[in-house]
């Protein structure tokens, strides 16, 4: 297997108890190999042999083309991000855990890269000291199923088992937030003045979802960080950022849905509608995200119907009905498909919300907060649509002024 840029060996595992047969998987120095081939070998390897012994880290390509720039791209071969990037059906552990007592047992070798045992090391190396084996951090690290990892490892070593997140979620149990009344029922000005002390909340739900869209976007799932902190426009800041998952593939649309879901039972439907708008904006593609957890799809039948493609969309929902059990919300989107008929759920934007919260300022006397938030909306709009855009226009006349022109040039090129 040396051109796929790995070497493998057979292995035997000595354990307290047992002894395991698996697979070492080691990368070449000279090779930097693919994940999606490493993916291949390992749930290869794994379907017959039970587990993989990956002896250290990796310099995964795609990582590193995809964020040159980026100080984490070489994390992704940590054990709960390697967990996450192989799929929902692994698991890993550190030898180190499985070896608590008898480390030192395991990372004494010979000159060959033996093991050698306490009761051989002063016959077989009695003038010098004992060999070690180096590994970085968090490796040597065993693969397998959680069937696998689960027989292997003792029950009060459970927490050190890393698992891939589960993408299994039953979205329809948040049916409150995804469908009712449109967003001028929670947004309107009216409706923001009866709910001031609701402000900040609907700010930072806002930059939440900036947060995770923006985290999405670069393969990076929020793990189980909980607490942000964040105002008006800004991203929120994750209070503790030991928990985010770096991941080599780009994340599946049902992984950055789990990754949201922890989030959906403090939420209601306003608060929802917020960090959706933020979502999108830090990340345009992540609508499938979106459609997975509002209509139950999973194969992009929603968008196809939003394209009016409705052939496609059909065919679509037709395979994903075949392809697992049968949901009802996914029974009921394949009659108002047939119908021509599917809606998508009403959505607001992240400045336009802004602008109503800078509205109700406004009529609670709070004029310098008001025009302050609008002039950052005018900002993010002049970049985004131009300074003559009538969207950039209508948000700055409520700050008494004209929208910022670009400056002319008296040269010409």
């Amino acid at each position: 297997m040396s051109d796929s840029g790995f070497v493998l060996r057979r292995r035997h595992l000595a354990l307290p108890e047992s002894t395991v047969s698996l697979t070492e998987i080691t990368a070449r120095a000279d090779r930097t190999p693919r994940f999606e081939l490493f993916r291949l070998l390992v749930r290869l390897l794994v379907d017959r042999d039970g587990m993989v012994l990956l002896s250290g880290p990796v310099d995964w390509r795609e990582l590193r083309e995809r964020h040159p720039d980026a100080a984490r791209w070489h994390e992704a071969s940590r054990p709960a991000d390697l967990a996450n990037s192989l799929g929902p059906r692994f698991s890993c552990v550190r030898l180190d855990d499985l070896f608590r007592d008898a480390h030192e047992d395991f990372v004494t070798v010979d000159e060959h890269g033996v093991v050698v045992t306490r009761a051989q090391r002063l016959r077989r190396l009695p003038s010098g000291r004992p060999l070690f084996i180096r590994f970085p951090a968090h490796f040597p690290l065993v693969i397998g199923s959680d069937e696998a990892i689960a027989r292997l490892v003792p029950a009060e070593l459970s927490p050190n088992v890393h698992r891939a997140r589960d993408t299994r979620v039953d979205y329809a149990a948040f049916h409150h937030l995804w469908h009712g009344p449109p967003p001028a029922a929670y947004f309107g000005v009216d409706n923001l003045l009866r709910a001031q002390e609701e402000w900040n909340t609907l700010f930072l739900a806002c930059g939440i979802g900036k947060t995770l869209g923006r985290r999405h976007a670069k393969a990076v799932l929020n793990g189980d960080g909980r607490d942000f902190s964040g105002t008006l426009l800004d991203d929120a800041t994750p209070v503790d950022g030991e928990h985010a998952i770096t991941l080599v593939p780009e994340p599946a649309d049902a992984q950055c849905a789990a990754d949201i879901a922890p989030f959906l039972p403090a939420m209601n439907r306003a608060r929802w509608l917020s960090f959706r708008a933020g979502y999108l904006y830090r990340r345009p593609a992540g609508l499938g995200v979106l459609d997975l957890m509002e209509h139950g799809d999973a194969t992009g039948w929603a968008q196809a119907a939003r394209d009016d493609d409705w052939a496609a969309a059909r065919a679509l929902a037709d395979a994903q009905l075949a392809d697992g059990p049968p949901d009802p919300r996914l029974t009921g989107a394949w009659d108002r498909i047939a119908r021509q008929a599917l809606v998508d759920p009403p959505t607001i934007r992240e400045d336009e919300l802004a602008l109503n919260v800078a509205r109700a300022l406004a009529l609670t006397g709070r004029d310098d907060e008001a025009a302050a938030l609008c002039r950052r909306v005018v900002t993010e709009r002049t970049a985004r649509l131009g300074a003559d855009h009538p969207d950039t226009r209508d948000a700055a006349s409520l700050t008494g002024g004209d929208a910022p022109r670009p400056k002319r040039r008296w040269w010409r090129l």
